[in-house]
Parts: C-alpha cells; structure tokens; sequence
C-alpha cells in the first residue's frame, strides 16, 4: 500500500521555510533598527534626546513582533508536515526569550518616555511663563517709556507738518495708498487742530494696553501648543509603548508555557 496525502501538503514544508525565514529577518532588521536609534548612547540627561529616541524605538517595535508570529507560524506549518528539526525548540526559547526582554524594555520606554514628556512639557511653560513677564515689566521700564515719548513727539510733528502743509495734505486725501478710515482721521484733525493733543495721549494710553494684550494672548498660544503637543506624544507614543509591552510579554508566557505540538500522523490508504 502506498501513503496519500492531500495535495496542497506538498508545498506546506516550502511555505513553512519561507515564514520561517521572513521572521528571522524582520526580527534581525528590527533589532538593528533598535541598536542604530539607541546607539551611541546621546545625553540621558537631555530631555529632548531621551523623548526622541523613545518614540523611534516604540514606533519600530512592532516590526520584531510581527517576525516572532511569522516564525512561529513557519514552525507550527513544519510541525503539521510532520517535519522535526533538533533546533527548531532552541531557536524558539531563544525567540520567546528575546520577547520577554523586549516586552520589558518597552515597559520601560513607555512611562520614561510619559515622565520625560511631562517634565519637558512643564519646564516648556515655565519658560513661556518668565519670557512673557519679562515682556510685560519691560512695559513699565524707563527705556520703554521713553522711546514711546520719542515716538509720539515724532508722530506729533509728522502730524503738525501736513496739517500746515496744505498741498501734502490733500495728496494725502487724494491718495489711493491710505483707507477712507484714515482719510476722515486726518480731515477731522485738520477741522479740529487741537484735538491732536487727545489723540496723542489716547495713543500713549492706548499703545501699551495693546502691546499687553499681545503678550498675553501669545502667551496662551504658546502654553496651548506645549499642552497639546505633549498631549499628544504622551497618548500616541505611551501607549503605543504599553500596548507593545504588554503584547510581548503575553507572546513570551504564552509561547514558554505552552507544550510543543506534536507532529500530525499521516494517514495510510488501504
């Protein structure tokens, strides 16, 4: 009597091999993408680098995991064959143990890299918080005062000369470089020369309330920006990170305790 087996069993050793080699490489290309980010080792104590090199190692993570399911799947299609290699149990402890330790390392990566970018995030506002005080006590500095007293006499001469000047001033009107806004300005002033006076102490009131109101909102630009970057990093990185971790470590229990299939006895025609 001869042995039968069903037909698409003669290619399941060749498709088993090539899982098997796939696996292998993507396992070896991500531990070499993980040894060109991490090595040589920069500055731990620069927040920056630590939070650069975390995210590139948590975002190749999953590149060995899906080279362990392809290898243990090229093994598990050997094992149905019939085919037992010596070191195909080496390889695999080897394999799970690896997982185990990657699982680790990224369980590691993740909360470093979520308190690294929380301390960034509030030295970040910390230095928004002083540069905007600074812009603001320069408000109430003698300097500042009196450049803006320097400007204000300037822009009250500029003012008085084509008020006087009659033919500068009706170019002015007649100009299309200016808006009708300030066209009215100007013929008011030139009906009411003294109202000048007003305006220049309107703007010297008014100039420094403006200036105020820019620092502040640039600030709170600023602040939002740093809340919502580190937001996001922490979310998509961080957890990206844990749910790898875990992912790993659950391969690595999993795989180390679970018995080896046995080999699927081929059935014999009568």
């Amino acid at each position: 009597m001869t042995s039968s087996t069903h037909p698409s069993n003669a290619s399941d050793p060749i498709a088993a091999l090539v899982l098997q080699v796939g696996g292998a490489v993507a396992i070896a290309v991500g531990l070499i993408d993980f040894s060109s980010v991490a090595f040589p080792i920069g500055d731990l104590s620069s927040r920056p680098w630590v939070i650069d090199t975390t995210r590139q190692l948590i975002d190749r993570g999953i590149v060995p995991a899906m080279g362990i399911a392809l290898l243990f799947w090229g093994f598990w299609m050997e094992t149905r064959t019939g085919v037992n290699r010596s070191w195909r149990r080496g390889v695999g402890i080897a394999t799970l143990t690896l997982s185990a330790v990657l699982g680790l390392m990224f369980l590691i990566l993740a909360p470093t890299h979520l308190l690294t970018v929380r301390a960034e995030a509030q030295d970040t506002l910390a230095r928004i918080t002083r540069e905007a005080r600074a812009a603001e006590q320069q408000l109430d500095s003698p300097e500042f005062k009196n450049n803006l007293q320097r400007q204000q006499a300037t822009f009250r001469a500029q003012m008085e000369e084509l008020l006087r000047d009659d033919a500068r001033f009706n170019e002015f009107i007649n100009s299309n470089q200016f808006e009708e806004r300030q066209k009215e300005f100007m013929r008011r002033l030139k009906a009411n020369p003294n109202d000048l006076d007003t305006v220049i102490r309107q703007r010297a009131t008014d100039f420094p309330l403006q200036l105020l109101g820019r620092i502040r909102t640039r600030r709170q630009e600023l602040e939002t920006r740093a809340r919502t970057t580190a937001l996001r990093l922490g979310i998509q990185t961080g957890t990206s990170g844990i749910a790898l971790g875990v992912a790993y470590v659950a391969i690595a229990w999993l795989g180390l305790g679970m018995k080896p299939p046995q080999p699927r006895r081929r059935r014999r025609a009568a």
